[in-house]
C-alpha cells in the first residue's frame, strides 16, 4: 500500500490495497478500509481490478517482479465514501509491505477470492519524505519488492 505518509489504519481516507501473487503472476487491488479491514484478506474491500505481474528471475534464486496499474481503470462504480484517495501521496510517502511464505491463492475470472499464507513478515514506514526521490510510485514498488525478496530469501535459509 503506497498513500500520502499516514498509517492506513487511522487515516480518514480510504485507499486502494494490491496483492501481490509472485506464484500466479498477478497483482489485485482492493478497496482498503482500516477500520473495517485491518490487513486481513478474510474481509476484502470492494475488487478494483488486476494486473499482471512479470517476474523476471536474477541469478540463482532472486527474481525481480514489476506491474504496472493504470489507476484510472479502477471499478469505482460502488464506491461512494468521500474520503476515497486510491492511490495518493505528495511530499510524504507511507509504505505498508507485507510479505509473505507458503501463499496459496484462488481466483475467480481476474478477481482474488482467496489471499492464504503461512508465514508473514512486514516493512511499515509512514511519512517518509518524497520530495528527494524522483519517482515516488517506482521507488516504493522497489521497496515492496526488495523486503518481499529478502523476506523470500530468508524463509528459504531457514527452512
Amino acid at each position: 500500500m503506497v498513500n500520502d505518509g499516514v498509517n492506513p489504519k487511522e487515516s480518514p481516507n480510504r485507499l486502494a490495497i494490491f496483492y501481490v501473487d509472485g506464484i500466479q503472476n498477478k497483482v489485485s487491488a482492493y478497496e482498503y478500509n482500516g477500520e473495517n479491514n485491518p490487513g486481513s484478506f478474510s474481509n476484502p474491500g470492494k475488487f478494483l481490478g488486476s494486473t499482471d505481474l512479470v517476474v523476471t528471475p536474477n541469478g540463482a534464486s532472486q527474481k525481480t517482479f514489476e506491474f504496472d496499474f493504470d489507476t484510472s481503470t479502477f471499478d469505482l462504480s460502488e464506491i461512494t465514501n468521500p474520503n476515497w484517495k486510491g492511490v495518493d501521496f505528495d511530499n510524504k510517502i507511507g509504505l505498508w509491505v507485507h510479505g509473505v511464505s507458503g501463499l496459496t491463492t484462488q481466483y475467480e475470472g481476474k478477481e482474488l477470492k482467496s489471499f492464504e499464507f503461512a508465514k508473514q513478515s512486514y516493512y511499515d514506514v509512514e511519512d517518509l519524505d518524497a520530495t528527494s526521490v524522483p519517482e515516488p510510485a517506482s521507488a516504493a514498488a522497489l521497496g515492496l519488492f526488495a523486503v518481499a525478496g529478502a523476506f523470500i530469501k530468508r524463509s528459504r535459509q531457514t527452512a
